[in-house]
């Protein structure tokens, strides 16, 4: 995995005891008693690009039953035998087990998601059924902040156009897509952005772990946050930011005082030892 990890994709086919441990877990070898017991929001999904959202897996389980793939994007908040493993990846990838995900799909008959690209990153073991993949690089958008889809679809978040650095995005799965067909004991390895689509036929259990960030902005911003608030100064009220111009200039010249003090204090050293501050003071304690 150290081969591909973080940004080339990655699928390995079927091990019949690859996943033992999972499938002691009482809750993923029943999908009625999973829903039954995740009582947060669900989304069902269509191959055809359908989507929306219910209540909680009580509600959904009507629509697995008619075919729809169910979306649950919590599942070790239910199934508590999942959180040692979110845990550990986040060790073994050097990243907060904040920022780690346990999600499910789950569905019978033929069923599927629709083309897209998602900004975070995927683990996804293929515990029951048979899911068909088609995956393809983006040459559109590096390191997107939300889902990308289509050209031809309204996009649900638009500055990830504005984002790219060549539009349009493409209307169907590219040319060079590959397939790749994964039974039970199947895994795939998505990076950040890629284009798939994906069709599960039968029953079908797919268990995500979704690296969602920290982006270093995030790093940056939660690291100075953390720091300056020891300073009274910087915690003061940012009177006059949006206030008429004499204001506007109070607050600009309060401003640019306490930026003189950062700057003195912050950036006249050496940038490696700046960053083991930022990161210890940001994220290192996740």
């Amino acid at each position: 995995m150290r081969d591909y990890w973080p940004r080339k994709f990655y699928a390995t086919t079927a091990s019949s005891d690859r996943y033992h441990p999972l499938y002691e877990i009482p809750a993923l070898n029943s999908t009625p008693l999973l829903l039954d017991k995740y009582a947060s929001p669900v989304t069902l999904l269509r191959h055809d690009g359908f989507h929306t959202r219910v209540a909680d897996g009580r509600t959904a389980l009507p629509f697995y039953r008619q075919g729809f793939t169910c979306y649950l994007r919590d599942v070790a908040k239910y199934v508590p035998e999942l959180q040692p493993i979110v845990a550990g990846l986040g060790r073994e990838i050097g990243l907060p087990g904040s920022e780690i995900k346990c999600e499910l799909f789950c569905s019978t008959g033929v069923s599927g998601a629709s083309m897209h690209s998602d900004y975070d990153i995927n683990f996804q073991l293929i515990l029951r059924g048979h899911k068909r993949w088609m995956v393809a690089a983006n040459e559109n958008i590096v390191n997107q902040t939300s889902i990308c889809l289509p050209d031809r679809l309204m996009p649900p978040d638009s500055l990830q156009r504005k984002l790219a650095h060549t539009l349009p995005f493409p209307e169907e799965m590219p040319d060079d897509a590959i397939t790749i067909d994964l039974e039970a004991g199947g895994a795939v390895f998505l990076p950040r952005g890629f284009w798939h689509q994906t069709e599960a036929i039968g029953d079908c259990l797919s268990l995500n772990f979704v690296v969602k960030g920290p982006h270093w902005i995030s790093v940056l911003c939660r690291a100075l946050e953390n720091e300056l608030i020891n300073d009274a100064a910087w915690r003061d009220f940012a009177y006059g930011v949006c206030g008429d111009e004499a204001r506007r200039q109070e607050a600009t010249a309060s401003f640019a005082t306490l930026l003189a003090s950062f700057r003195e204090t912050y950036l006249q050293g050496d940038c490696q030892e700046l960053a083991a501050l930022l990161i210890d003071k940001g994220f290192a304690a996740g």
